[in-house]
């Protein structure tokens, strides 16, 4: 049983600068198996010895968050800019690599499209990959979650799209090579349109990619939408703020 928890906690690494809490999102506690925590820092924990049934207990406590909202929907209809190739690289090139040790992936990923828009005039937007339970258990993978900035480019021979991941790869890359990465099977990932789409049903493939507007931050801002609040539409001060504060020198 996978029971998501609203996240209501701003989070950071413990080799962040300013820490502040770091919040429990969801609650894995398949059958069998050891208990695992989904945190809000996207990491995943298996629970400690001799918890389960303090955690069995906190589900208990726990009311479903999840609403099933009648259409019409909240959406998360979003244009980004299409770019050639030599703007495409130019941005690739000035992102900025002063990042801490251990920044999480969605402060450098919010920081590197909002410098995009303020320097270089670019909407981009961001891709979200969500590693799910399934495949968390078969590799004993450590994080449920992974987010960069996604752009369109024209090259030539059509539209692509291409993840702008400095932190891992030293060219934009496509949706494809950029998953591989991380996916040790290299199955590709299916596409989900709303957040409740990979966290309210059973995990049967191993990753799921979810796009939206370079203003949404963290994942609780996708959850946060399907449970009714309005999609953002500018880059919010303080969460560019914190974003720098934790991930950036």
């Amino acid at each position: 049983m996978l029971i998501w928890i609203l996240t209501l906690f701003l989070c950071s690494s413990p080799a962040q600068a300013s820490p502040v809490a770091t919040s429990i999102v969801a609650l894995d506690t398949a059958p069998g198996l050891t208990p695992l925590v989904y945190l809000s820092d996207g990491s995943v924990k298996e629970a400690p010895p001799g918890q389960e049934e303090f955690l069995r207990r906190l589900i208990l406590q726990t009311p479903s968050e999840w609403t099933t909202l009648e259409p019409p929907y909240p959406q998360l209809e979003y244009e980004a800019d299409l770019l050639d190739e030599s703007r495409m690289t130019r941005w690739f090139k000035s992102m900025n690599r002063r990042t801490r040790y251990r920044a999480q992936c969605y402060n450098r990923a919010h920081v590197w499209a909002y410098e995009a828009n303020r320097d270089l005039n670019i909407r981009s937007e961001k891709i979200f990959m969500f590693f799910s339970s399934r495949y968390i258990r078969e590799y004993h993978y450590r994080w449920w979650f992974h987010v960069a900035p996604l752009t369109r480019v024209d090259t030539g021979r059509g539209t692509e799209s291409r993840v702008m991941d400095p932190g891992f790869f030293d060219r934009p890359v496509t949706q494809k090579t950029w998953s591989d990465h991380f996916i040790k099977p290299k199955t590709p990932c299916k596409v989900v349109q709303r957040y409740s789409e990979y966290a309210s049903v059973p995990h049967t493939e191993y990753c799921y990619f979810m796009m939206a507007p370079m203003y949404m931050w963290q994942p609780k801002d996708l959850e946060a939408v399907d449970s009714g609040s309005p999609v953002k539409e500018r880059f919010e001060e303080f969460d560019i703020e914190t974003a720098y504060r934790q991930a950036f020198r």
